[in-house]
């Protein structure tokens, strides 16, 4: 992969991992600001609610925020941008398009539909 695209890459993944931390800041302080404001019993359930499905969120962005500090880490690696099946190159619109894939667009079809 050229260098110009690993760059280009680079400033998506950045960008993308400063997203989800100020996602993941601004989703942690609410819930701390929920729980000081419970009131009464139809507000907890309510609060208990939405936090289920809030912690499902926080956990999907915690993953995609670790797999994008992965990838970030091996942006400078000379194999970066090869697909960990096949070893052809994925495109770099796709990368830019999904940073955490590690597939090039046939291995991951493959994949979803064996």
């Amino acid at each position: 992969m050229k260098q110009k695209d690993k760059l280009i890459i680079k400033k998506v993944i950045e960008a993308r991992i400063a997203e989800l931390q100020n996602l993941l800041l601004e989703t942690h302080e609410s819930a701390l600001q929920e729980s000081v404001e419970l009131g009464d019993e139809d507000t907890r359930l309510d609060t208990l609610a939405g936090l289920t499905v809030d912690t499902a969120l926080f956990n999907k962005a915690r993953h995609e925020l670790s797999s994008l500090q992965t990838q970030l880490s091996h942006v400078d690696d000379e194999e970066f941008g090869n697909c960990e099946v096949c070893g052809s190159e994925i495109t770099p619109a796709r990368l830019a398009m999904v940073p955490t894939t590690r597939l090039c667009i046939h291995c991951a079809q493959q994949q979803e539909n064996p």
